[in-house]
């Protein structure tokens, strides 16, 4: 399996002690760290190099590849490689794969009926008996309203996703025909136009953003915002034009904590077990895999705002990718490269 923690840390047990040790390459500080990860301690750091590497290595990665050697390269030692593993939470990296690391959360009552009613509320204002129907059964809410919640506090807005392509074409529809309706006996150019493209895809023609004015006259869940990601309700409702059946779409989001997803068409709620742990722990970490880093930086003041806290490794990780606009971990160093 090879994703972005692949080589990043690795546990091995030292069969005399009976201890296991984990050791961890960190690519943004360039710093080894390694810990005592046995049952009975948990998770406790023992030593942290940032230079005068042991062994005579000159650089982190250097120093972390020999540590790798030693540990699996030598026929008789007291030494057995368990595998690779997450470098945050310490898991193995074939278990993580193997259940998707998510966790039904069972018992959020709270939660999940405030969600509930949010759902029925935005469907409750589509007009079309059709496209509700469809809507009610094929669209989840995801993102950082369910952590909002899940910490007491009131959610910004909602975000809204969908489970196929032809509730979300209709919808597309739905609201481009309401808002041309609307302005069709005034003298505004206002009108939003929705083709469908070869892959029968409805997209909306935007040379920019709309913002509906002031003056205009919105009423209850008239669309005050069309863009070409999403179209933005009154009371915080962003529906999100994409699609996806599976809960695999966390994977994209920004930031780990916003890793959530209900499904008010069966009552299930679904969360990260690092995202959990993120709330908790009132913790940003960046997710590499994000498609848009300057956005998430500009996400990052409004959080810090609202009470979270990050740590120097999570900002610079937001900061590398800034600045690479990459979600990859290949750096460079010297003659070698990160993945071997």
């Amino acid at each position: 399996m090879k994703d972005r923690y692949t080589y990043q840390a690795f546990e091995i047990e030292d069969v005399e002690r009976r201890e296991n040790y984990t050791f961890v390459y960190n690519p943004y500080d360039q710093s080894v760290e390694m810990y005592n990860t046995s049952r009975k301690v948990g998770k406790q750091l023992k030593t942290r190099h940032t230079k005068n590497f042991p062994f005579e290595q000159e650089t982190a990665y250097k120093y972390f590849k020999h540590l790798y050697n030693k540990a699996t390269g030598m026929k008789v030692h007291p030494f057995y490689f368990l595998g690779w593993v997450h470098p945050d939470t310490i898991e193995p990296l074939v278990e993580i794969k193997k259940n998707r690391h998510m966790k039904e959360i069972k018992d959020a009552t709270q939660t999940k009926q405030v969600l509930r009613e949010k759902h029925k509320e935005i469907c409750g204002s589509i007009k079309d008996y059709k496209l509700r129907k469809l809507f009610r059964k094929n669209t989840y809410i995801a993102g950082g309203a369910i952590a909002s919640l899940i910490r007491g506090e009131k959610p910004k807005d909602y975000d809204i996703f969908f489970k196929d392509k032809e509730t979300l074409n209709q919808t597309i529809k739905y609201y481009a025909n309401g808002h041309n309706a609307r302005y069709s006996n005034t003298n505004h150019d206002n009108t939003i136009v929705a083709f469908k493209t070869d892959s029968n895809e409805v997209k909306l023609m935007l040379s920019r953003e709309y913002v509906a004015s002031d003056e205009e006259n919105n009423e209850y869940m008239n669309p005050i915002v069309f863009s070409n990601r999403a179209i933005t309700l009154p009371k915080g409702f962003q529906i999100i034009m994409q699609v996806d059946d599976d809960v695999s779409i966390l994977e994209s989001f920004d930031y780990v904590h916003t890793m959530c997803a209900y499904y008010p068409y069966g009552n299930k709620l679904f969360v990260k077990e690092e995202a959990l742990r993120a709330i908790q722990e009132n913790q940003l970490i960046y997710n590499l895999q994000a498609s848009n880093p300057v956005g998430s930086a500009k996400r990052l003041l409004r959080f810090l705002g609202r009470g979270w806290e990050v740590n120097n490794k999570e900002h610079l990780k937001l900061l590398k990718a800034v600045k690479y606009n990459t979600t990859s971990l290949h750096f460079k160093h010297e003659d070698d490269e990160y993945i071997f």
